[in-house]
């Protein structure tokens, strides 16, 4: 039987509201990062459909506005990342995550990585082969892959701790349709959030244990 004085009691409701509180605003950086990656697929797309119809200034101006989605989406990749180990990191005083943290340095490395390399391996500068290009692609996006997973196990977990099937079907929808799995674990951490805040406090004492022990 888990035993707390009052003070206690709130003070790990507080700290249990603000983890899922910090996690939530990572969330909001996840979304709008996942916007800025469907604006640069939807805009490489046109550009490879219309490629013969470009002219040397749209091509320039393409470059940059790649380059410059691709500068902000490391750093709201950097930014969210770390909202979210600070609030992985209050949370698991309470519940076990997983590696958590394992996942967040492995997606960071092989997303920045990857990020920073893409413009020099697709637009010539570099002179790797083809197959290494590939090798490289390839190693980077399990990396990633397996660091997502990890950051989603922390996620479901957090569901299955506060009964929540919102939020664990919101970790999983991240897998394979991460704009809407973070608009729907933003959406179901808010109602864990009412519920942690509704949560009632322990009975003054004496505590009575089950197995009739007085405390």
């Amino acid at each position: 039987m888990e035993l707390m004085s009052l003070s206690d009691f709130e003070k790990r409701k507080k700290d249990e509201i603000k983890a899922i509180e910090t996690l939530r605003r990572g969330l909001v950086l996840y979304i709008i990062f996942s916007i800025l990656i469907l604006i640069l697929l939807i805009t490489e797309m046109t550009a490879i459909l219309f490629n013969d119809y470009m002219t040397n200034k749209i091509s320039a101006f393409l470059i940059g506005f790649f380059l410059l989605i691709d500068t902000f989406s490391i750093i709201l990749t950097t930014v969210y990342l770390r909202v979210f180990k600070e609030g992985f990191d209050r949370i698991s005083k309470y519940i076990n995550v997983g590696h958590v943290d394992s996942g967040i340095y492995l997606y960071a490395f092989s997303f920045s990585f990857g990020f920073v390399l893409y413009p020099f391996l697709t637009g010539g500068l570099s002179q790797i082969p083809i197959s290494a290009f590939y090798l490289l692609s390839f190693s980077l996006g399990i990396f990633s892959l397996v660091g997502m997973i990890l950051i989603i196990i922390g996620f479901y977990r957090i569901g299955k701790k506060y009964d929540s099937g919102s939020v664990m079907l919101g970790a999983i929808l991240l897998i394979f349709l991460g704009f809407i799995g973070g608009l729907v674990l933003y959406s179901a951490l808010s109602e864990v959030t009412e519920k942690v805040r509704k949560r009632v406090p322990p009975p003054p004492p004496p505590w009575i244990a089950e197995d009739g022990k007085v405390y």
